[in-house]
């Protein structure tokens, strides 16, 4: 038989009981739409958690503070801009940016309007630490730090709110807004950054200016965290332990002991959304695996059948001089060609089922992709054919083995 006509055979026997064809591919079509839905849906959950996080992060990261009290008792000196200053000016952290984090809840207030917004102290490196991006106007500069500019850069909530949505002026500003006092030119207006941490601080509802203005209005240069990115192409394996190293011998001998200090880096830790997006993935793998072991248990049983109900047209085939491994290959075949069907209904059930969650997701939290993962697709129908070629395996040899005359006499 031609390959066209194996297909057309496993057509035919398909249609002859389309209930129990349906019931034979159910389990095919449950494992490889799992496969291919869980790739889509912890992939978009992966970037969710990426786009949508209101804290600096990145694997390149590192973050340095100093413990509030030592175990004496005793209140450990902040870390401050002058720290600042010697990480950015050290050898062999020439290349990395160094950002603080300043931040307090304050009132605001302009045209009339009063909300309430996270004040946030930061230089030109935010965007990359915090991946933010600009609707209208320009972000802080370093022109904007070395003169202690009383401008700012606020979130989507905060323009809404307070400016109503006001278009920039000749001179480039959106208004005017104060906080703690001091009058602040809105000089940009961030995109809405979609968050997942309903109630906690976000950028939506922030207020920017440069840290050097904020030390200033509160009088001190103490920062509460020093958050240093790499911007090396080097291995961060490599790379990270050396700068951490690096930060630490600079800041012990600035007067912040070792056993106060602490510098952690992002790659060497997961967030617990990554932790629970991966344990959900080993769920539904494990729940993948189980519906085509099922499906591979229908496909063996459907094709046990088949061999019975052909059983005269096996007897007849040898008779006419087929060899054994040509039976073999015809339903192996077979058994390989239902589960490809079961495998293309499942990964087109995958694909339309993880777009709906995906749109239900966005709608609900505001930012949720649909990730289509090309070898997700190509795993989850090699994983199909490879059910139907080991399910179909012993049905396959069954009807191999069978005597010609038996076949034959078979009613």
């Amino acid at each position: 038989m031609t390959f066209v006509e194996q297909l057309l055979t496993v057509w035919r026997a398909l249609l002859a009981n389309k209930t129990r064809s349906f019931l034979t591919l159910l389990g095919v079509i449950m494992g490889v739409g799992t496969i291919v839905l869980l790739s889509s849906v912890v992939g978009g959950g992966l970037k969710a958690i990426g786009r949508t996080v209101q804290q600096a992060s990145g694997e390149d990261m590192i973050k340095v503070y100093v413990k509030t009290w030592t175990p004496e008792g005793k209140q450990d000196p902040p870390l401050t801009s002058e720290d600042m200053g010697a990480i950015s000016g050290a050898a062999g952290l020439d290349r990395a940016t160094v950002l603080p984090q300043l931040d307090a809840r304050l009132d605001a207030r302009a045209n009339g309007r009063d909300m309430r917004i996270w004040l946030v102290g930061t230089n030109e490196g935010a965007p990359g630490f915090y991946q933010l991006e600009l609707a209208q106007g320009r972000f802080l500069s370093s022109y904007d730090r070395a003169r202690r500019a009383r401008v700012a850069v606020v979130g989507q909530d905060v323009a809404t709110k307070l400016l109503g949505g006001a278009s920039a002026d000749a001179g480039g500003r959106f208004g005017d807004v104060t906080v703690g006092g001091e009058r602040f030119a809105v000089v940009g207006v961030l995109s809405r950054k979609p968050s997942l941490n309903v109630g906690n601080r976000t950028w939506n509802n922030s207020v920017a200016i440069p840290d050097t203005t904020f030390m200033t209005w509160r009088g001190a240069s103490a920062v509460d965290q020093i958050l240093i990115k790499t911007n090396e192409a080097e291995s961060l394996s490599v790379k990270i332990p050396l700068v951490s190293h690096t930060i630490r011998a600079i800041l012990e001998a600035r007067a912040h002991p070792g056993k106060t200090l602490s510098i952690d880096d992002a790659s060497s830790k997961k967030s617990g959304e990554k932790g629970f997006l991966q344990a959900l993935q080993l769920l539904l793998i494990a729940v993948a695996v189980l519906c085509l072991g099922v499906g591979g248990i229908n496909i063996m049983n459907i094709m046990l059948v088949t061999v019975t109900e052909r059983t005269r047209e096996i007897g007849l085939r040898i008779a006419l001089g087929a060899r054994q491994r040509d039976i073999r290959r015809q339903f192996l075949f077979e058994a390989a060609a239902i589960a490809g069907l079961g495998g293309v209904l499942g990964v087109v059930g995958g694909l339309v089922t993880s777009w709906a969650i995906s749109t239900v997701l966005t709608n609900m939290l505001g930012f949720w992709p649909w990730v289509v993962d090309p070898v997700a697709i190509v795993v989850a129908f090699a994983s199909a054919l490879g059910t139907g070629v080991v399910f179909g395996w012993y049905p396959a040899k069954h009807a191999a083995s069978l005597q010609p005359i038996e076949c034959l006499r078979y009613e």
